[in-house]
């Protein structure tokens, strides 16, 4: 079975249709830019299907690895954030149904800017929500050809506006920040 869907793998990823606005990941956005199809994609920038497959490995290889860092050197309701918020453009396929699952990020996240009374950071997130709120099937006609096609992929930016809000709390941004909630932390106060 394993590897019968591992060779599978490909001829899903071949998969013409999956150059639609309706499917908001990266692997999406890569072929809708890269990839001519006459029926599902006409006007793409250029086509170049090789450049399409190596921009959507690349671009969910460096969020992952992206999200990972700041997961790593973040306190642990960012690190959350930072993990939950590629998880479904980075995936081959993801429809609207699917970003629910950002849902709880962006509880987190919302609470965390709240419980630290620090919103410098806090238009990431209106960013974030306003984004992933966006009827996607009412962008679609104005944003079939070439570069517009960026701005069918609301979704793929409002999670990355999560990560970018992540990324600026973590260590790597916001050093003091870090160290000041961390001695704060309920934590810190157990007695031994």
């Amino acid at each position: 079975p394993g590897v019968a869907y591992a060779k599978s793998i490909p001829t899903f990823l071949a998969t013409p249709n999956h150059s639609v606005s309706a499917y908001q990941t990266l692997h999406s956005l890569s072929l809708h830019l890269f990839r001519h199809d006459a029926i599902w994609n006409p006007w793409p920038v250029v086509d170049l299907p090789l450049v399409a497959v190596g921009v959507s490995v690349t671009s969910r290889v460096l969020v992952l690895v992206w999200a990972t860092i700041v997961a790593r050197n973040a306190l642990p309701i960012v690190s959350a954030c930072a993990l939950l918020a590629p998880v479904v453009i980075v995936m081959p396929v993801g429809e609207d149904h699917h970003f629910v699952l950002l849902l709880p990020a962006l509880v987190l996240a919302i609470f965390h800017e709240f419980r630290t009374r620090q919103f410098a950071t806090l238009s990431f997130l209106v960013l974030s929500v306003f984004l992933l709120g966006l009827p996607v099937h009412e962008l679609a006609p104005a944003t079939e050809a070439g570069w517009h096609a960026l701005a069918a992929y609301p979704r793929v930016w409002g999670s990355i506006a999560l990560l970018l809000w992540a990324t600026l709390k973590s260590r790597f941004i916001a050093p003091n920040h870090y160290s000041e909630v961390r001695t704060t932390t309920p934590a810190a106060s157990v007695k031994s």
